[in-house]
């Protein structure tokens, strides 16, 4: 006796009525999108009271978005360019250098002059501390310093090396953590402590007028 699947030749859902026992099919309306290409799209809806019409809708034919008023479609999306890593930094130094040149011109015209708080002749100091010498000045500024100290000379590597003596002698005096680095080098090594440390720092800056050859 051969045997056979009771349900063949027919579909998987079916029922012994056919069609007729799966119900009546929800009406359906239309409606029409149109993107700036001027193509239309008819999608369909349920009209079972639940379905929320999207203001949008994307045309299948070109990928533009598609809105519900033909005379006013919606602009495509603006697809921004890869950008590398380099060009992301060229172009936040391109932003430093246009912010740091206006507030530059904006202070161009109404810098006044700043009196040095003691003077003689081969030194200067600028400071809000007064002064009426250097070592008066020296004595001043580690007591008025409650965290750390840093020396930051602008002076030139090789013929000025002897300042790099004066951080030892102010750290054994003030008995604070004291720093030196040459500028504008030391942005890229106790710079980066002097800005995400903690703030309690007082800094020296020694600069030197150029010699003409």
């Amino acid at each position: 006796m051969a045997g056979g699947s009771a349900i063949r030749g027919s579909r998987v859902g079916a029922g012994p009525m056919g069609e007729a026992e799966r119900g009546e099919a929800i009406a359906r309306f239309h409606v029409s999108y149109w993107c700036q290409n001027g193509h239309e799209t008819k999608p369909s809806f349920a009209e079972d009271g639940t379905v929320v019409v999207p203001a949008e809708w994307d045309c299948p034919r070109c990928g533009f978005p598609a809105g519900q008023d033909k005379n006013n479609p919606p602009s495509p999306i603006k697809n921004e360019p890869y950008k590398t890593h380099l060009a992301y930094v060229k172009e936040r130094r391109t932003e430093a250098k246009e912010k740091t040149n206006a507030l530059l011109f904006r202070w161009s015209n109404r810098r006044e002059e700043i009196s040095p708080a003691f003077e003689s002749s081969s030194i200067a100091i600028y400071s809000t501390l007064k002064a009426s010498s250097v070592e008066h000045y020296l004595d001043r500024a580690i007591s008025n310093s409650r965290g750390y100290l840093a020396i930051m000379a602008y002076l030139h590597r090789g013929s000025d090396d002897q300042i790099r003596e004066l951080a030892p002698l102010i750290e054994n005096k003030s008995k604070l953590p004291t720093t030196f680095g040459w500028g504008p080098r030391f942005l890229h090594s106790t710079g980066q402590f002097h800005k995400g440390g903690p703030s309690n720092g007082s800094f020296i800056q020694i600069t030197a007028e150029q010699e003409n050859h």
